[in-house]
């Protein structure tokens, strides 16, 4: 213990552990009865004269960690003393674990009625589509479920999945870092380094009235793997959408992953855009989008103001035709999706 700039005495981790190690009389341990994750089976808060501490102890073993009124338990769930744990459930989820690692078991029909009903109640009550089930990360998610109740046995969800704030205080950032560290290390291994291409483009917030640019790279790993990570999206804060303006955006979205070698790799790369005037001179080489050339032809030539106009003026374009005429635009905007 040291004296803070207040005249406090202020505790360490390295003072409690040393108290601990000791067996100071100062020291008392309680549950921690307000928790609800898990882990509270194996900690014990730690007081010292009396008073509760930001501290807590390992239940079988002498080892501190500090556990602030803001931080999580993912630290505290990573520790592993050796030792036999008090009777809990842990024997039962440890045979269980080997159990599934050996064979799955036929699940019933009766049971998958059941969770997917379960799923339909759950989207109404969030107010999510059913195509949510169709989604890759909904996918992601439940796969995971799947795999940490066969390791861990059954549990409530409260004590394991944390709330909106948690998620975006201690793991949003942590997990978007991870991603970009490794989007960035596949980069560098990418076997046509310098030269990617890349799609970008451009559209509006119409509710809002606000511009946002997104840039998509997209190249062959060293397994001969197409790979098409999405860098960036930023919203364009400036005036004017001049050329000079987006390439600087552009510039800065690709700093992160390429570095000082930005402009080597934009003057030797290849780009993917719309016909715009301030798109097309972003990069050195650029090719036109002809999924978006066709669209545009299609509606420039089939839109129901046109066929008006034009069945106006010619009496042989009937109701008929400019039915069919719309239909094969409905067709077309739908294909080039695909």
């Amino acid at each position: 213990m040291f004296p803070s700039s207040s005249g406090k005495i202020v505790l360490t981790t390295d003072v409690v552990k040393s108290l601990v190690a000791t067996k100071s009389p100062r020291l008392t341990f309680s549950d921690k009865t307000d928790g609800r994750s898990i882990v509270w089976q194996t900690f014990h808060q730690v007081s010292v004269d009396g008073t509760i501490t930001s501290f807590v102890k390992c239940k079988n073993c002498a080892q501190v960690y500090y556990h602030g009124p803001k931080t999580g338990t993912s630290h505290l769930s990573k520790h592993s003393c050796g030792k036999s744990p008090q009777k809990t459930n842990q024997g039962v989820n440890t045979i269980q674990m080997n159990l599934s690692s050996i064979c799955a078991r036929v699940v019933p029909e009766k049971a998958v009625k059941k969770i997917n009903d379960v799923i339909v109640v759950g989207l109404a009550q969030d107010l999510r589509p059913l195509r949510t089930v169709e989604g890759c990360g909904f996918k992601k998610i439940a796969q995971e479920l799947v795999n940490f109740g066969a390791t861990y046995g059954k549990q409530q969800v409260e004590s394991f999945i944390k709330n909106r704030t948690s998620l975006r205080r201690y793991h949003l950032e942590n997990v978007v870092q991870d991603h970009k560290n490794q989007m960035k290390t596949d980069l560098g291994n990418a076997p046509s380094l310098p030269t990617f291409s890349f799609t970008l483009d451009m559209w509006a917030d119409k509710y809002k009235s606000r511009d946002y640019l997104s840039l998509t790279t997209h190249y062959f790993n060293k397994d001969w793997e197409l790979l098409s990570p999405m860098l960036d999206i930023q919203e364009f804060a400036g005036d004017v959408k001049s050329t000079e303006n987006l390439i600087k955006v552009v510039k800065s979205m690709m700093l992160p992953y390429f570095g000082d070698k930005v402009d080597e790799i934009m003057s030797k790369s290849y780009s993917v855009t719309d016909g715009g005037s301030n798109m097309i001179k972003i990069f050195p080489t650029r090719f036109p989008c002809q999924c978006h050339k066709l669209n545009l032809c299609v509606q420039w030539t089939l839109n129901e103001t046109a066929l008006t106009e034009k069945s106006s003026k010619n009496s042989k374009l009937d109701k008929k035709k400019c039915l069919l005429y719309k239909l094969i635009v409905l067709y077309l905007n739908h294909a080039w999706r695909m």
